[in-house]
């Protein structure tokens, strides 16, 4: 019997031993891989569009690891319509934070934080209830068609920053003034 604990007690050291040890070789592994980011930008690209269910452009990529979390820095994004044929948004810089231990349970890239500087877009709450977005620089009156579950996805975000962002509100619904969100923090 004593043998029995005995075994099951080396058994228990070795397998965390040996869970160490991989993960220390993954962490290993993604830091040196992470300054040479940017070479991966279609496949980061098309793993942004996927998670925003919109197509992205993306014209610059660069990473960081801030002690256990990896952060992609990307620049100049362009946020197109499900056609491609519109530009819904244009974002300066957004910062991506990785989860890594949901990203390893999931088996997927798992974001922990987004950080968006530089947006510029309208919010109109329809009299209906749908919530649209219309890009600023869009002179047009009429909302871009199936937007509206990109304002979803935005607003129902369980961890977003908003930087340097110029957000306006327009009510219908409730036929309230435009409220108007510059530099917002």
């Amino acid at each position: 019997m004593n043998k029995f604990f005995t075994g099951l007690y080396h058994l228990l050291w070795y397998t965390v031993a040996v869970v160490l040890i991989l993960a220390a070789i993954l962490v290993t592994a993604l830091r040196l891989a992470l300054p040479g980011i940017g070479s991966y930008k279609s496949e980061i690209q098309s793993w942004v569009s996927n998670y925003m269910d919109y197509p992205v452009v993306i014209y610059e990529i660069n990473a960081e690891w801030k002690g256990w979390i990896p952060h992609l820095h990307l620049q100049e994004i362009d946020l197109y319509d499900r056609a491609q044929d519109k530009l819904i948004a244009h974002f300066a810089h957004a910062r991506l934070s990785i989860d890594p231990l949901a990203s390893i349970w999931q088996g997927e890239i798992v974001p922990q934080q987004l950080a968006i500087s530089g947006l510029r877009l309208d919010l109109i709450r329809q009299p209906n209830g749908a919530v649209s977005i219309r890009n600023q620089s869009d002179s047009s009156e009429n909302l871009q068609e199936g937007n509206s579950a990109l304002a979803v996805w935005l607003l129902n975000q369980r961890s977003i920053v908003l930087e340097d962002s110029s957000i306006s509100w327009k009510d219908e619904k409730e036929a309230l003034p435009v409220r108007h969100f510059e530099k917002v923090r």
